[in-house]
């Protein structure tokens, strides 16, 4: 699970959070997260990791009261998760992809 637990200040401040050749067992990450007017985060997702055999979920941070609306992929592949409306699956790398975010209250009505 990428992103989990990341303060929403941390994507919606500056350039947003960036890592770069970060081991793991699965490859080096390199993952970037930038949101802005809290309406829309923007994920990239570099190509030297190797999708595990359970999958590459993303939970990314967001402002109060909000989740994922859709997703506007531009490069790899995903799906919002079925059972989940703050998780993104991600199918293939690399991913750039744009989170439309949404007010829970919107799905509530």
């Amino acid at each position: 699970v990428l992103a989990s637990g990341l303060p929403w200040k941390w994507i919606a401040t500056g350039a947003g959070f960036a890592v770069r050749h970060l081991p793991t067992p699965y490859g080096t990450l390199a993952l970037k997260l930038s949101a802005r007017d809290n309406q829309v985060i923007t994920v990239e997702v570099g190509s030297s990791l190797t999708i595990p055999a359970g999958g590459l979920l993303l939970r990314p941070p967001f402002p109060g009261g909000m989740s994922i609306q859709s997703v506007d992929l531009e490069q790899g592949d995903g799906a919002l998760s079925p059972s989940r409306a703050d998780t993104f699956e991600i199918h293939q790398l690399p991913l750039i992809a744009h989170l439309r975010l949404r007010s829970n209250a919107e799905t509530s009505v």
